[in-house]
């Protein structure tokens, strides 16, 4: 559901060009109202970072240099604001957000191509049928009998603790013969979450705004409770190619979760244009990369799903809003020919808890509900 008139969003106040990481971080420091991060596009990755994060400006631009050989180019600051009532709402509709920019002067910022990391670069090949590793494969669930055209065909997904205060989330996704993004349906996008399920002996109970453990304590900070906090995450989505625009994509992360069970976090991005993704080295492909203060837990229960959602609300009463708030939320008219709506990645039931945690998912012709392979011992 989209959020209410005075309930918190955010809003990206853009540059009039690109500029420097460092330059952008100077001006959220002489910005008037609360600026929570900033978003990034560079020719081969989009993303954000936040500066409630945990990691320092200066330390994401040094890892950002070390991972991609490039620099950041800083399109604009992630604001908070809020849903304006009935009486606010034509004015902000119509002049958002044009008329919300920031002059830096007319010297556009041009980062140098970028080189990735023996690590990034390990991702942007599909898995083509590679095997487990020694840690052993992991027999085949039917989840559904029904595997969609617009689905992916393969799924490569690792939960890693690179750091006492960081857990990170890697995930590639790839379509394959005559599985491709351009069969999602107009007007909808699609969610690739990766999702943590408390299961400690305080586990929360509830729904969001009446969160409490099973013990009956209060928890108001229940998006830290899991073994990854689902605040102030910074992510970044990348093409395999790297050599086209992936900003075409319209790259989100889905914040909202205003009315999800206590007990689960997702860890979301999704794609407002999935129809855009390139095709590259025998498939379609799109590989994400979020990094995640860590939470209260020690472990967490983990499962993934995608999901194809309607980006209706946001080209007609939420053209407004970040595409965390719209995305999803009317549901549009979906066609009876494109399948399921949901893809299972990995099922809860299976009970596999991060970190560390490592997989590759199949679907085929004669497996359409999917194999899954444990790859934990080679993450």
């Amino acid at each position: 559901m989209a959020p209410g008139p005075g309930d918190p969003t955010t809003a990206l106040i853009a540059f009039s060009t690109p500029i420097t990481f460092t330059a952008a971080v100077a001006q959220a420091a002489g910005y008037s109202g609360e600026v929570l991060g900033i978003r990034y596009e560079n020719p081969e990755l989009v993303g954000e970072y936040y500066f409630g994060s945990g990691v320092s400006a200066a330390a994401f631009n040094s890892e950002f240099t070390a991972d991609y050989g490039t620099a950041p180019a800083a399109v604009g600051l992630i604001v908070a604001t809020t849903v304006p009532d009935d009486s606010e709402f034509a004015a902000r509709s119509a002049t958002y957000p044009t008329a919300d920019v920031i002059e830096v002067g007319d010297d556009p910022f041009v980062p140098a191509p970028a080189v990735f990391s023996s690590a990034i670069e390990s991702l942007r090949t599909p898995p083509l049928g590679q095997e487990a590793s020694s840690s052993g494969r992991v027999a085949a669930t039917n989840y559904s009998a029904n595997r969609a055209p617009w689905m992916p065909s393969q799924a490569e997904v690792q939960v890693l603790n690179y750091t006492a205060n960081k857990v990170t989330f890697v995930s590639s996704y790839w379509w394959l013969g005559t599985q491709t993004p351009a069969n999602v349906p107009s007007l909808y996008g699609v969610e690739f979450e990766v999702n943590l399920r408390d299961v400690s002996s305080g586990a929360l109970v509830g729904n969001r705004g009446s969160c409490k453990t099973s013990t009956g304590i209060t928890k108001d900070d229940y998006k830290k409770h899991l073994a990854a906090a689902n605040e102030n995450w910074n992510w970044k989505a990348i093409r395999p190619d790297g050599v086209t625009v992936p900003s075409s994509l319209g790259a989100y992360a889905d914040y909202n979760d205003l009315f999800d069970r206590c007990d689960t976090s997702s860890f979301a991005i999704g794609l407002r244009y999935p129809h855009n993704i390139q095709y590259v080295n025998g498939a379609y492909g799109v590989i994400f990369v979020i990094d995640a203060p860590k939470g209260y837990d020690a472990t967490s229960e983990v499962s993934a799903t995608n999901q194809a959602v309607s980006s209706y609300y946001c080209t007609t009463f939420g053209a407004w809003m970040a595409l965390t708030d719209c995305m999803g939320v009317a549901l549009g008219d979906w066609p009876n020919t494109a399948g399921n709506t949901y893809q299972t990645v990995l099922s809860r039931d299976r009970h596999w808890t991060v970190p560390k945690k490592c997989w590759i998912t199949m679907w085929t012709d004669a497996n359409p509900g999917g194999q899954v392979y444990d790859t934990t011992g080679g993450c």
